[in-house]
């Protein structure tokens, strides 16, 4: 190892026991120290933290460190001790390579002087004249001795020469071969940008509240919150960040759930054939279901869509476990008795809900309402007879409080006729002719004999014809699929499951949709969605722990095909559904997809109750405005300057701090004709215009002459502040041609530990 290499290498050591018990916590090392000093813990407390990856946020607010500084100061954190090795070394072969052509220049001057050098002492010409040899032969030992030693003093003081020479060349190539790197460094920093000069100061009403927000979203990520699992959705562009939106992530950072925010619920929206389902929903429910939840946590799902046809994108990514069921009616799939463990009311709100999936938002909420009614007391009913051998055994293989049951009852007036006067006999019987459970039963369905009787019967005929009508709507079609009302319409089928299979924790996907089977499809569907939210606020009363340590994702392709308004619907549970362990991704084509489902107002409740949007390409208006209202104002304007930007971000994404390459000295560099000094200059705002370039570009203009420093710096003013203001605007975040990029790009707003981040990401490089 040559000395130059050598001291090279040890100079950062050096400098660091040099300066070990110095004051100054920047000489002594003492980086903690010396950040406290400008940066207190106390109050920039994210700074002196580990904060998990895709939370992290850059020092670069508005424009500006925190606190205010340049960013320039950024600079400082490529400079390491290799940085200080390179240049000493790098400098010193500068100085050696100098030194030698110093040395052979000095050296060949010597040696020419020598060649033309005559001697101290007059060669003897008279001893030749007389034939003396002595003194001849002496005078040419002297001239030897006289050159070799002129010569060895020349080559001496040369040598000497060069070696002085040496450390001062050392130090000055060191110096600015390390100037040079240091101003490559600064460069990119340096670039004028708006928020620094302009919203910084703007905004400094609300950047101290942003900031304690953002430190308990850190504290919470990493605290309470770090033993959740992360779910990443996709990584984000940084073209909401460059736009100023300092809450939005970094170019590359990944954007991601954790286990607490992704039951507040998500809504992705996107036109047909965007990839709602291959690019989110497949790689989601993956992430979900193969997460650690925590020990003594499980994970269920319940996987539906409006065409029955989810279970088979999904399935590959739930086979491997052993709690898996499929409703449905081909082989190995199982049936579901719809009423099983629902009271009369809850099946009477139930079939409200489906009915107002299946007919629509009605114009007159009589009808619908009335029928519900009839639901109700049939149930009522129905809910006795079902528990009477006698009469289960006149009904065959169709058990009375099942669907079709329930049609029958609701829309048969003599079958209305016999059943209550069933009820009358075992309202008549003795404790002991009938089982308890019965006998008990009977009074509950009394006050439904009484209101068939006294008001059904009696009514209008057109008035019961409009309401058996609403009713025929939802069940009057249910016996014409003969696969769907064996296993779920008639009550009687054997091999079922039930929608506690997934809150327990299981896995439960529905094979059963409108495209095959059509409005009984779709009935099957809807109601078992609204068992499930029935089943989940039971278990919210009846078993608390339940709910906190088993979960159950509801993911539902083709959601308007499946939402529904009213008691017990997705319009009134979501909003409970976080206490009861369900959360919801639904997946639709657009807000005008709901809004002709269930209406603008309860549109709008849904949709603010899905806290989180994922929203591929569309083309449909409403929500194309409702993403640009959602997304929120930023001032922008077109920034035509080539060396100016609207904010810190969009200068990275052009100018990337980037560490420069190592420092590498040259032979120039070794010479000093200046003072090295301190200089800051490189780490110092530059400017957008010099007034001196705009004097002389201006003097060529015969139109407008500009006299003097002062008239340019003038000026310079006007054009500093027409490029600052000039054309500043509040527009969208988010431009409608920014969601139809289409192939796999997303606009997200993902909750993420009590706040939210929004970006245009990539969903395929999560």
């Amino acid at each position: 190892m040559s000395i130059i290499t050598s001291v090279a290498q040890g100079l950062p050591g050096f400098l660091g026991r040099t300066f070990r018990g110095a004051r100054d916590p920047i000489l002594s090392g003492d980086r903690r120290s010396a950040a406290e000093m400008t940066w207190p813990e106390r109050q920039w407390p994210t700074l002196y933290k580990d904060i998990p990856a895709d939370i992290r946020r850059p020092v670069v607010w508005d424009g500006r460190l925190l606190g205010g500084a340049s960013v320039t100061w950024l600079a400082w954190h490529h400079f390491t001790p290799a940085v200080l090795t390179a240049a000493v070394e790098s400098g010193g072969r500068a100085a050696k390579r100098t030194a030698l052509i110093v040395f052979a220049i000095l050296t060949a001057a010597i040696v020419y002087r020598l060649w033309q050098w005559q001697g101290g002492t007059q060669y003897p010409f008279w001893a030749k004249e007389v034939g003396a040899w002595s003194p001849i032969v002496a005078w040419y030992v002297l001239r030897v001795l006289e050159t070799v030693f002129v010569g060895a003093s020349g080559l001496l003081m040369c040598l000497c020469l060069a070696l002085l020479f040496f450390p001062a060349a050392w130090f000055f190539a060191s110096w600015r071969a390390l100037k040079v790197w240091w101003q490559e460094a600064s460069e990119p920093l340096r670039t004028p940008t708006r928020d620094a000069l302009l919203i910084f100061k703007a905004k400094a009403d609300i950047r101290g509240s942003e900031y304690q927000a953002y430190a308990r979203q850190v504290e919470d990520a990493s605290g309470r919150l770090s033993n959740m699992p992360l779910l990443a959705v996709g990584t984000a562009t940084g073209a909401l960040r460059a736009r100023g939106d300092m809450e939005s992530p970094s170019a590359g950072q990944v954007v991601a759930f954790d286990g607490e925010s992704i039951r507040q619920h998500v809504l992705c929206l996107g036109a047909t054939g965007t990839g709602k389902t291959r690019k989110f929903i497949r790689p989601m429910v993956s992430r979900i279901m193969n997460a650690d939840w925590g020990a003594g946590h499980r994970i269920g799902a319940y996987i539906t869509d409006g065409k029955g046809t989810l279970w088979r994108d999904v399935l590959p990514s739930v086979e491997h476990r052993d709690d898996v069921a499929v409703i449905g009616t081909g082989p190995g799939q199982v049936g579901v008795d719809l009423l099983a463990g629902m009271s009369p009311l809850e099946v009477a709100t139930t079939f409200k809900a489906v009915s107002g999936q299946v007919a629509g938002k009605p114009a007159d909420d009589f009808w619908p309402e009335s029928a519900s009614g009839l639901i109700m007391h049939a149930a009522a009913i129905a809910y006795v007879l079902d528990q009477d051998e006698d009469t289960v055994a006149t009904w065959g293989d169709l058990r009375p409080y099942s669907l079709l049951g329930l049609a029958r009852l609701a829309t048969d007036e003599q079958a209305q006729k016999a059943a209550c006067e069933r009820i009358d006999l075992l309202a008549d019987a003795e404790p002991g002719d009938v089982s308890p459970a019965l006998y008990n039963a009977v009074p509950q369905a009394l006050e439904s004999v009484l209101w068939l009787r006294g008001t059904w019967l009696p009514m209008a005929t057109e008035t019961r014809s409009g309401i058996v009508a609403n009713v025929n709507v939802v069940l009057g079609k249910l016996s014409g699929a003969r696969a769907l009302a064996d296993r779920f319409f008639r009550g009687s089928y054997e091999d079922i499951v039930d929608v506690e299979h997934a809150l327990d924790g299981g896995v439960l996907m529905v094979a059963v949709g409108e495209t095959e089977w059509g409005l009984a499809g779709k009935v099957v569907n809807v109601w078992l969605k609204t068992r499930l939210y029935v089943a989940a606020r039971k278990r919210l009363v009846t078993d608390p722990e339940a709910c906190r340590n088993t979960s159950c994702a509801l993911i539902a392709d083709e959601f308007q095909m499946l939402v529904t308004a009213g008691p017990d619907s997705d319009t009134s549970f979501w909003n409970i559904a976080r206490e009861t362990g369900v959360f919801l991704i639904a997946a639709t084509q657009s807000i005008a997809a709901l809004h002709q489902v269930l209406g603008a107002d309860q549109t709008a409740n849904i949709v603010n109750l899905l806290r989180s949007k994922i929203i591929l390409k569309t083309e449909e208006l409403s929500t194309i405005d409702y993403v640009r209202k959602l997304a929120g104002e930023l001032p922008r304007a077109w920034e035509p300057e080539p060396r100016f930007f609207a904010t810190q971000g969009a200068r990275e994404l052009a100018q990337p701090d980037r560490t420069p390459a190592l420092p590498e000295a040259r032979m120039s560099q070794a010479f000093f004709p200046t003072v090295p000094r301190l200089d800051t200059t490189s780490m110092r705002d530059a400017v957008s215009y010099d007034p001196r370039f705009l004097m002389r570009r201006t003097m060529q203009d015969q139109t407008q002459q500009i006299s003097s420093m002062q008239a340019a710096a003038w000026r310079q003013e006007d054009k500093v502040k027409d490029t600052l203001v000039s054309g500043l605007t509040w527009r969208p975040k988010v431009e409608s041609d920014e969601l139809l990029l289409g192939s796999g790009f997303a606009f997200a707003i993902v909750q993420r530990a009590g706040g939210d981040r929004s970006d245009i990401i990539d969903l395929e490089a999560a």
